[in-house]
């Protein structure tokens, strides 16, 4: 369909955002005062908060950062 170029460049962005989430949620967790990883963290979870986000998918993102926290446990 004419859609799907445009959907699969926002299922991308919204995947590197939960690898990024999950790379950062790991090193704070062996380093939790890592001020580049904790400024990170504040940046995605903003992004998965934004309208920017909602743009790209009908995921709710709550439930997805904790989802990703649950795997990482």
């Amino acid at each position: 369909s004419m859609n799907e170029p445009f959907e699969n460049l926002a299922n991308g962005i919204v995947i590197q955002a939960v690898k990024d989430y999950s790379r950062v949620i790991r090193l704070l967790r062996k380093h939790p005062k890592h001020n580049n990883a904790l400024e990170h963290l504040g940046d995605i979870e903003e992004f998965f908060r934004s309208d920017w986000y909602n743009t790209l998918t009908d995921l709710d993102p709550e439930m997805l950062m904790s989802r990703v926290r649950e795997v990482l446990n």
